[in-house]
């Protein structure tokens, strides 16, 4: 009874909330005057999306476990594959969940070990954070997610370049 009530809660909850939080800080990352409460529940439960962000978030959590029962690195290597999933179902919505999946794993092809680094880099606040008793995590959390978010934005202008403006000449002024 409780492991399927869990289930749903996770499936129905805590994945469009996932999504919503991460986009959220994404979007607070790259301009900070939105309203990121609002802005959580909007891009996580809103409509068109919550359909979309439960099967995205069902298909990471279903094939990184699959991966992980063969062995415990194969799951690790495959959930960094997956770790830009929840930004490319919104940043994406004419793309399939399956879709942003695989677009997730395109796009860490030659990152994962960036990401992988980035998240070590954070041990020390970890560790600070399990000695306060888990009170530091209130600052600790929202750090790491906005790196991680600061992470996708600069891999997509990296993989997308933007074509530098040709300054303006007498010519076109004429």
């Amino acid at each position: 009874m409780f492991s399927g009530v869990s289930l749903a809660g996770n499936l129905f909850v805590s994945f469009p909330l996932q999504v919503g939080a991460i986009n959220s800080i994404k979007q607070f990352y790259k301009d900070s005057d939105i309203q990121t409460v609002q802005n959580m529940f909007r891009l996580g439960f809103g409509k068109g999306h919550y359909w979309r962000n439960i099967l995205g978030m069902f298909l990471v959590s279903l094939f990184t476990g699959l991966w992980t029962l063969l062995f415990i690195v194969p799951g690790i290597i495959k959930s960094y594959a997956y770790a830009l999933t929840p930004y490319i179902l919104i940043d994406n919505p004419e793309l399939s969940p399956n879709e942003a999946r695989l677009k997730s794993i395109e796009m860490m092809r030659g990152h994962k070990g960036k990401l992988f680094g980035l998240d070590l880099s954070f041990i020390g606040w970890i560790l600070l954070g399990i000695l306060s008793l888990g009170i530091g995590f209130i600052w600790i959390t929202p750090y790491m997610k906005t790196t991680r978010a600061a992470f996708y934005c600069n891999l997509v202008e990296e993989l997308n370049p933007q074509p530098a403006e040709e300054p303006a000449t007498e010519a076109a002024a004429e």
